[in-house]
């Protein structure tokens, strides 16, 4: 299962991707350049995001929030601004993963609709919202609308469990004919 869902995330890595234009117009093709152009101007690699991203096949979820900057320029002193253009309009910073391991709640509207990720590390005490227009969710299935997915090992687990548990089993009986028997 390790083997193959390394191949899936070193395929998917290996794709070529581009934005289409949403029209005919130049203002579309404008457009289309400019988001292609924000792919390439964070401060982590597409690739790297994809990789975070494909992390809901395992987890059956990834949320990442979106973190913006204005581009004023590759000399910019101040990292969080820096840019391979100077063009002074706002792209994307980065897409970080909100490791899914830190969830403490999702935040619902009376309609069921998601409203926010709440996110707590594990040495930590405070708690941090992030309302979900700030972020992008990937999940493998929308199942009841749960944010959460389903993860596609879960399948997989109860027979696991099973193979774990006799393999303990029998190196336990093997390190007893090999020790001998307990004699009081």
């Amino acid at each position: 299962i390790s083997a193959i869902r390394f191949a899936v995330d070193m395929l998917i890595r290996q794709v070529d991707w581009y934005v289409e234009p949403g029209g005919n117009g130049a203002q579309a093709q404008d457009q289309a350049e400019f988001v292609d152009s924000c792919m390439e101007d964070m401060s982590q690699s597409w690739e790297n995001v994809i990789t975070e991203i494909l992390s809901f096949l395992d987890y059956g979820f990834s949320f990442h929030e979106i973190v913006y900057k204005k581009r004023v320029g590759p000399d910019e002193e101040d990292p969080t601004k820096r840019s391979r253009f100077t063009d002074g309009r706002i792209g994307w910073r980065k897409l970080p993963i909100r490791a899914q391991d830190t969830l403490y709640e999702w935040k619902f509207d009376q309609d069921g609709g998601v409203q926010a990720f709440v996110q707590q590390g594990p040495n930590q005490i405070k708690q941090v919202e992030i309302p979900i227009d700030k972020g992008l969710l990937f999940r493998t299935t929308a199942h009841k609308n749960n944010p959460e997915g389903r993860s596609i090992l879960r399948g997989a687990f109860r027979p696991w469990y099973f193979k774990k548990r006799i393999e303990e089993i029998e190196g336990v009986g093997t390190e007893r004919d090999l020790a001998g028997l307990p004699v009081i």
